[in-house]
């Protein structure tokens, strides 16, 4: 329980009690001197007020003093003198910080400090942060307390180049052509141009990509006595290619890097593995010739940097392409392998300029049926040595050769 002293109690008023006493001691003396009594009698009375005097300042003041509850009525409290001021605590301000949006404004980030207080003004896009103390903290002499923040959005680029999904080409197949590398005509001759050129403006890059390069192709599987078709497969391999573009032809070149006997044995693994169930059988080209062969793979890719906290933007084109086959006017089957390839030792009938055939042009793979012999050309001759022939012809001797009606030449 918390005391305090009473009020008019205990020694608080001692010495006033004692001045009063001897004031009325001295008071007394004089008026008995005054009145002319012996001084031995003024003297004992002096010494015995003084002594009277004496106990009771003495009794009042040893009286003990009165002490009541605090909360009580009786009880007067005396004001207290106010405790210091604690010294303030000197803070520095967080700065604030902004993160860039892709196609939105910028966040703002405020920090949270311990004894800084923030505020935030907007006018526009314009938005300026303030820092104040806390109560009981102070800001660090010459700290910033202010900072201003332009949060007006940032926008999206489109893409330098409109982009389709896939583009086709021609690949064109020349059996004259002893290289490996191969020229693809572009359907859209626009496109890889216009890559290059925004690459060189700095607003994307692009890269010309072989790497996946597959050939694919549908085999017959056939009895070996009745050719009678007994099933069909795809033949499916793929072969280390380079793509890179010729601008001044302005055409794709295909380049082989591996090596041929790679690509044939893969042939030769999946075409043993069509024909290992069905015993004494053979493969072949369901299409004949020239050969339908599918080229997937190749591809175009292509990024770019769409704008501030965008992320990068990336597109895959997929390279289609078609074969086109540059052939002789007459090609005996046997001088051409798996893919359509003329062998070291194919010739022209006539040693006229090669002709091109597509796949569409199916219709005349009966000029490509099975001949032990290639086919002998028409003689030509002018006028003055058409009875040579007449005689030739009629000479009893001469056996007149056959042709197979079934061959179709080609004309230049």
């Amino acid at each position: 329980m918390d005391l305090c002293v009473l009020p008019q109690t205990g020694m608080g008023e001692q010495w006033l009690l004692l001045v009063v006493v001897a004031a009325v001691v001295l008071a007394a003396g004089v008026a008995l001197a005054v009145s002319g009594r012996a001084r031995r009698s003024v003297l004992t009375g002096l010494g015995a007020l003084a002594i009277v005097g004496a106990l009771v300042v003495g009794g009042i003041g040893g009286a003990p003093s009165a002490q009541a509850d605090a909360g009580s009525a009786d009880c007067v409290t005396a004001p207290m003198r106010p405790a210091p001021a604690a010294a303030a605590i000197v803070v520095t301000p967080g700065i604030p910080t902004t993160t860039v949006q892709c196609a939105a404004e910028p966040t703002l980030q405020v920090p949270t400090t311990t004894g800084v207080v923030y505020s935030q003004t907007r006018t526009g896009s314009s938005v300026t942060v303030t820092a104040a103390a806390a109560p009981g903290y102070a800001l660090l002499a010459g700290a910033v307390t202010s900072w201003t923040y332009d949060l007006t959005p940032t926008t999206r680029a489109p893409w330098p180049v409109t982009l389709p999904a896939t583009t086709q080409a021609t690949l064109l197949v020349d059996f004259s052509n002893q290289s490996d590398t191969y020229p693809m005509d572009p359907a859209d001759p626009v496109l890889v141009p216009s890559l290059q050129a925004a690459q060189d403006a700095g607003a994307l890059t692009y890269a010309l990509d072989g790497s996946g390069y597959t050939e694919s192709q549908q085999f017959g599987v056939f009895d070996g006595e009745t050719d009678e078709q007994l099933a069909t497969g795809t033949v499916r391999i793929t072969y280390p290619v380079d793509l890179a573009y010729d601008f001044a032809e302005n055409q794709y070149l295909l380049t082989f890097i591996g090596e041929p006997e790679d690509l044939d044995a893969q042939y030769d693994a999946q075409l043993d593995a069509l024909t290992a169930p069905f015993p004494g059988s053979y493969a072949r080209p369901v299409a004949d010739f020239p050969p339908a062969i599918e080229i997937t793979g190749l591809e175009i890719d292509a990024s770019y940097e769409p704008g501030p906290g965008c992320a990068t933007e990336t597109a895959v084109v997929a390279l289609e392409a078609d074969v086109e086959f540059v052939l002789p006017p007459v090609l005996d089957r046997e001088g051409v392998d798996a893919l359509g390839r003329a062998l070291p030792d194919s010739a022209t009938a006539f040693g006229e300029p090669a002709q091109t055939l597509t796949e569409d042009e199916g219709t005349q793979e009966s000029a490509l049926t099975d001949q032990s012999a290639p086919v002998e050309g028409p003689a030509v001759t002018d006028g003055s040595d058409a009875s040579d022939a007449s005689d030739a012809t009629d000479a009893p001797d001469a056996e007149e050769p056959t042709v197979d009606e079934s061959i179709v030449v080609v004309e230049p």
